[in-house]
């Protein structure tokens, strides 16, 4: 199996940053309205970071780079300590909305990309379970391919 590519510490910080920055906004919304304007723009950021970092005149281009923003996303949300949740997977749905991914469930890479975002992230083997009932349920595959990226990233 490929190995996932290598990212720059500043690179995977800021991006995860981004990227938590764009998920956590529609929480904050309706508690202020200035908050509400800088997690706009913090979530116009995050749409550009993942968009730059695309490379469009090729699939696999952009599938590669969906799954590196799967990687810093669960990454980033395993080091807060976010709950996993339905908002979780409706941001996933989003990142692959933004990268042409029409049904991200479909594809065993992002269960895998999970997987090892919970590794980089810090997560706990409990963890990785938490995840793994949100978006596997009882799939052995889907769960399978989570516990790999899971392995290869705490290797």
């Amino acid at each position: 199996m490929p190995q996932a590519p290598r990212v720059s510490t500043a690179h995977w910080l800021s991006r995860a940053a981004l990227l938590l920055l764009a998920a956590l906004a529609p929480i904050g919304c309706a508690s202020s309205d200035s908050f509400s304007d800088s997690s706009g723009s913090s979530s116009d950021s995050a749409n550009n970071s993942s968009k730059s970092s695309s490379n469009s005149s090729s699939p696999e281009g952009s599938k590669s780079s969906y799954l590196d923003d799967v990687r810093v996303y669960t990454a980033a949300v395993t080091k807060s300590g976010a709950p996993v949740d339905d908002a979780f997977q409706k941001q996933l749905g989003a990142l692959a909305q933004r990268h042409g991914i029409s049904n991200w469930e479909d594809e065993m890479a992002t269960f895998r990309a999970v997987g090892e975002g919970v590794g980089q992230g810090g997560g706990r083997p409990a963890r990785l379970d938490t995840y793994m009932e949100l978006l596997a349920r009882s799939d052995p595959e889907k769960r399978e391919a989570m516990k790999e990226g899971y392995e290869t990233a705490t290797r």
